[in-house]
């Protein structure tokens, strides 16, 4: 089963990689695609890639620092 999942999301003063970011009001967007290779339910697959994706926006530490965060997930194959 192959996904893809996408993020928009705002960053904090506090993010890792704020350093790198001029504009505050910049909304950012990161889409991945996330391969199972064995059936799961439905409803763990969406909260697995919400919190792989949150991660990943967060800096790859944590999801504090991202704000106004929307999240699309869709099956593809």
């Amino acid at each position: 089963m192959k996904y893809e999942g996408t993020i928009v999301y705002m960053i904090a003063p506090g993010h890792p990689d704020r350093k790198h970011v001029k504009d505050m009001s910049k909304t950012f967007t990161y889409s991945d695609t996330f391969i199972f290779d064995r059936e799961f339910p439905r409803e763990v697959i969406e909260d697995y890639i919400q919190r792989e994706l949150a991660l990943v926006a967060g800096g790859g530490y944590d999801t504090e620092h991202i704000y106004n965060v929307s999240i699309t997930i869709k099956k593809i194959n």
